[in-house]
Order: structure tokens, then sequence, then C-alpha cells
């Protein structure tokens, strides 16, 4: 699935929540629990003001008391899912914890929130939100229930092929950047950045959209690569570059 596939899925899933819910905030997010990178990230919202999401991202989402009790008890692949109107009489760090979270919420006039949360793996977390004004309806979570489970799924399927991609296609940037830094043939700047576009896959027309430039450009820059490294084409080009960075 390519992103604007993705994008596409993730605006077809947001309507039918949002209708079938009748929240006025929809959104899905990653959560990433680990200590060195921990941090959530908006992948889809409607619904949601910028200030909100940019507060929630630079530290709300850390009295988040949904995020606090998924990401300590779900096991991989779970799903957790909760709704909640008032701040809940709890014990400890998770009374701080929640008065610090709908101190927050209730700035922005919110009232009540729910979650699903998907446990992608030990320290990664997808969450499908939904908030509901002061002046609006009552979310009609269980009516929703289904469709934001299948969101969770079809998300995390995404973002496992996504990293897969990804640690590919960066080991083939430091294969290419290895390669340069072995005294192969002097690339400029700008002909290695081409270099690491074709290592890529992408085509011409990508290439010059990437770098703006005109395809014309982007094949005399190929034409003068080809020259230097010895080679005829794209395939040569790339199994000499794998062979020096070896």
């Amino acid at each position: 699935m390519g992103d604007r596939s993705f994008a596409q899925l993730n605006k077809a899933f947001g309507k039918k929540i949002n209708k079938d819910s009748q929240a006025d905030g929809v959104s899905l997010l990653v959560y990433s629990k680990a200590e060195v990178a921990k941090k959530v990230s908006y992948i889809y919202q409607s619904g949601i003001s910028q200030d909100v999401m940019f507060d929630y991202t630079q530290g709300a989402f850390l009295h988040d008391p949904y995020l606090f009790e998924a990401s300590h008890s779900l096991a991989y692949g779970k799903t957790y899912a909760n709704i909640q109107h008032t701040p809940e009489i709890e014990c400890g760090d998770v009374v701080s914890r929640s008065l610090k979270y709908w101190s927050f919420l209730k700035g922005y006039n919110v009232r009540e929130t729910a979650a699903c949360i998907k446990a992608v793996s030990d320290n990664i977390f997808l969450i499908v939100g939904l908030s509901s004004d002061e002046n609006n309806n009552a979310i009609c979570f269980e009516r929703t229930l289904n469709t934001m489970d299948d969101w969770l799924n079809e998300s995390s399927q995404y973002l496992l092929e996504y990293c897969l991609n990804r640690t590919f296609l960066d080991e083939h940037c430091e294969i290419v950047t290895g390669a340069i830094q072995a005294q192969l043939p002097q690339l400029t700047g700008r002909e290695g950045q081409v270099v690491q576009q074709l290592f890529q896959g992408k085509s011409n027309k990508v290439i010059s959209a990437e770098l703006t430039l005109s395809e014309y450009t982007i094949e005399n820059y190929l034409r003068r690569i080809y020259k230097k490294f010895g080679v005829h084409s794209r395939t040569a080009l790339i199994t000499k570059i794998r062979q020096h960075s070896l």
C-alpha cells in the first residue's frame, strides 16, 4: 500500500467513525513509549485544532491516562478501548496524570474523549482517538468499536510494510554513501544526490521532481555519472557501487 492509498484509507475510516460516533474530533496517532524516543505523532486528524495537536504532541500526551494504562498493560497485538467523561478518582500517580490531562482538555472545551489503542510492538502503539466538545452530543462509542479495530489492524499492517521498506532504503543509502567514501570516481554533490535517488529505484521523472530539476538535466547527470564509473546503464552502475562497498 502506497502513501496515497494509506491516506485515502484513513480518510474513509475517519469519515465513517465520525458519522457513527457523532464525535467532534477523530484522529489516528502512533505512540512510542521507548525512553530514548518517547513521543506521539498524528497520522490523521479531522475536527481537531492545530493548537490541540501541538500541545498534545509537545507533552500533554505524557498525562494521558489512556496511554499510560494501555502502554503498561497491553501485550503485542492486543487492543484496549475506553471512554472517559470526567476525571476518575484514582490513587497515586494516576490521579495527578488524569487531572493534568483533563485540565489540558478543558482548556479547549473538550468534555469527553474515547480511545481504541493497539499494541503494534512492545514499544509502539496505534491509537484511534475521539473527542466531543462541551456543547455537542455525547460520543456513541459502542457503535464504532468494530470500525476502530479494523482501522487499527489496517494501519498496523501499513506501518509494518513501511518500516520494512524504509529499512531496505536506508540500507541502500548506506551502501551508496559507503561507496562514495571508498574513493570511487569523484562525484559532485548533485551527482551524489542523483545516485542516491537512483539507488532507491526512482525514475528520472521522480528524481527530477525530488531535486527540482528537468528530466533533461537528470539525463545529463546520469551520462556523466556513467562515464565516471565506466558503465552504460543503471543496473551496471548499481552493481559496481555494490562491489565497491563490500
